[in-house]
């Protein structure tokens, strides 16, 4: 983007990572001796027009820079998400990580559904039992949902149902869901296939492949969307030693931790507070504040740290975490045909890598001792596998039993099985014994009389 002059759109997920990125572009502009226009644009950019959405001016951008020879800009996954981009022939697109491509939720609506019968209509689609929701011309739009205090819920269906992706439901009437108790489940997914004006698609991101986004594309629209991965060879590195740090052999999840599992976080919490050199750590929003109060060292980061270049000096980092697969996540299950360990995946893991290669694991040169802890026993060894086939670095697993939560084993769901008293089951082993006993009396007794009617039946003793 910085080398030949041409039209350029670069997306990132994060507003955080615009500074870091533009910086990046100037150093490399400076470097080849080009002078391209940058433009960043989120709703917090002094770039954005007066009284102008997001999405207005980015669709705009192709008329407003026509006569750019050399321009760069910059917009969200969310932004380029929302924008319908067909005015972009001629450009170019660098996308920075995968996005956030596939939404989700089911909920019920008894009484919302008279809403969504006022605001949406809804038509038929190519997979089979889903119709597509579109906004009526009297639908508000998306700032009216946001600050409206009782539909505020709805305000990412909202945003999805008004791109161009859509979104789909699981029924053919509102009035099947009004009054009703029967979940309504919904699903979008964004898929590059909306950016086929662009001469061409990069997207940066060693974990595309395990995204949801990919996988939804791959069954979604095979046929409009060919991927052709180029592998970028990493420079030669020194051999770090990485040393992971586990505080559980259960599965973690903010379900458990916010019930039965709360002392167990208590207690991570407290384990981490005595770990005097964590350079950056990071939980679950959910449960800032009680890590926080614990006082653990270091910086507090968001868990998704993709991308960022700033935590590069560090040698030690905590990421108490979990983003499994969750009951709104039905609905993609089921069209996609992913399954649950797809969504672990293509989250809880990968935000776990990219987590940790933020620190001086991101530097080539390093050869010293890394230090990660992480929640669970299952992390760790998914963390191990995926830093040594990508031969990143020697990886050493140490369970950490001070911590006090080692061995804790997580309650079993479903119905909890009733208890008997040790009389109770000593009796009932009496009475499989003895029935036993009676089976096996007429086993024999049936087998003597098939003998005697054929003739072959012996009495005991010599014949």
């Amino acid at each position: 983007m910085a080398a030949t002059s041409g039209r350029y759109v670069f997306a990132t997920s994060r507003i955080a990572l615009f500074e870091e990125r533009v910086r990046d572009l100037r150093q490399q502009a400076e470097h080849y001796q080009t002078n391209p226009t940058i433009r960043v644009l989120h709703h917090q950019s002094s770039d954005l027009s007066i009284n102008a959405s997001v999405v207005s001016e980015i669709e705009d951008a192709p008329r407003i820079y026509k006569d750019q020879e050399h321009i760069v800009l910059f917009i969200t996954h969310e932004g380029m998400m929302a924008a319908d981009l067909d005015g972009f022939v001629g450009w170019h697109i660098y996308i920075d990580e995968s996005p956030a491509a596939v939404s989700s939720a089911a909920f019920k609506v008894p009484a919302t559904a008279t809403y969504l019968d006022a605001a949406y209509d809804l038509e038929p689609s190519s997979k089979k039992g889903w119709f597509k929701v579109v906004p009526k011309p009297s639908a508000p739009d998306k700032s009216a949902i946001i600050n409206d205090e009782f539909l505020s819920g709805l305000a990412t269906f909202h945003k999805r149902a008004r791109s161009s992706q859509g979104v789909f439901v699981n029924v053919s009437s509102w009035t099947n869901v009004i009054g009703s108790h029967k979940p309504l489940q919904w699903w979008s997914a964004w898929t590059p296939a909306e950016l086929g004006a662009f001469a061409s698609v990069t997207i940066a991101g060693s974990g595309y492949r395990h995204s949801i986004g990919y996988k939804a594309t791959q069954t979604w629209c095979p046929d409009q969307v060919d991927f052709v991965f180029e592998e970028v060879k990493s420079p030669a590195r020194a051999r770090a030693k990485v040393r992971v740090h586990f505080l559980a052999r259960h599965r973690g999840s903010t379900t458990f931790w916010k019930g039965a599992g709360r002392a167990c976080l208590v207690k991570a919490a407290r384990y981490l507070a005595t770990i005097p050199n964590i350079g950056y750590w990071a939980t679950n929003t959910d449960f800032e504040l009680s890590f926080e109060a614990a006082g653990l060292s270091g910086e507090r980061v968001s868990p998704r740290q993709e991308g960022t270049n700033t935590l590069i000096h560090h040698t030690c980092c905590a990421l108490i975490y979990s983003s499994k697969a969750v009951p709104s996540d039905g609905p993609i299950l089921e069209v996609f045909g992913l399954k649950k360990s797809d969504i672990e995946r293509a989250r809880e893991v990968e935000d776990i890598v990219q987590f940790v290669l933020r620190g001086a694991l991101r530097r080539p040169d390093f050869d010293g001792t890394y230090e990660v802890y992480l929640y669970e026993e299952h992390q760790a060894n998914m963390l191990k596998t995926y830093l040594e086939q990508e031969g990143i670095a020697d990886v050493e697993l140490v369970a950490v039993d001070e911590a006090g939560i080692l061995d804790v084993q997580r309650p079993k769901s479903g119905r909890p099985r009733i208890q008997l008293d040790e009389s109770s089951k000593a009796e009932r082993v009496e009475r499989r014994r003895e029935s036993d006993k009676r089976r096996k009396r007429r086993e024999r007794a049936a087998e003597k009389q098939r003998r005697q009617k054929n003739g072959t039946y012996r009495g005991r003793g010599r014949p």
